[in-house]
């Protein structure tokens, strides 16, 4: 074997070891940090839940029972859109990572293969939905519903 080819094989080898290196810290620090979210929520939810259940045992009369179950809906309603906000921004900033370690992994992968060999050649020319999303990512050319991300 040529020492460019091992050269080569060498690089890629070392752009695909550091890729999974790098996918594995982005998926413990994100299951980390919802495991500690879904912590908190939980014990949250636990004290919120006494609260209620006093307030509805508390009410003297229907209206009363009605206004603080109306009030207790309209709480939970205001979380969940919170939760939904918290986790839209975490799930940026995942994306974000892990379209930089995949953008640098393509770039490693090209600086190997030169102009030559198209990055990644078949394994992002695959059909996989997966794949497909971090290829039209990398060129720009996400798509959501059907219509271009650009």
């Amino acid at each position: 074997m040529s020492e460019d080819k091992t050269y080569a094989l060498l690089e890629l080898y070392k752009a695909n070891t550091q890729l999974f290196e790098q996918l594995t810290e982005l998926v413990q620090q994100a299951s980390q940090q919802w495991q500690s979210e879904s912590r908190r929520a939980v014990a949250a939810a636990l004290a919120e839940s006494e609260a209620e259940w006093k307030a509805l045992l508390a009410a003297k009369d229907f209206p009363a029972l009605l206004a603080s179950q109306t009030g207790i809906v309209q709480h939970l309603w205001e979380k969940y859109q919170a939760a939904q906000q918290v986790t839209v921004g975490n799930s940026g900033a995942l994306t974000g990572k892990l379209a930089e370690t995949f953008g640098e992994w393509y770039r490693r992968v090209n600086d190997v293969g030169g102009s030559a060999v198209p990055a990644a050649g078949v394994w992002f020319g695959s059909s996989n939905p997966f794949l497909q999303f971090w290829t039209n990512l990398l060129d720009g050319t996400s798509t959501q519903g059907g219509r271009s991300g650009k």
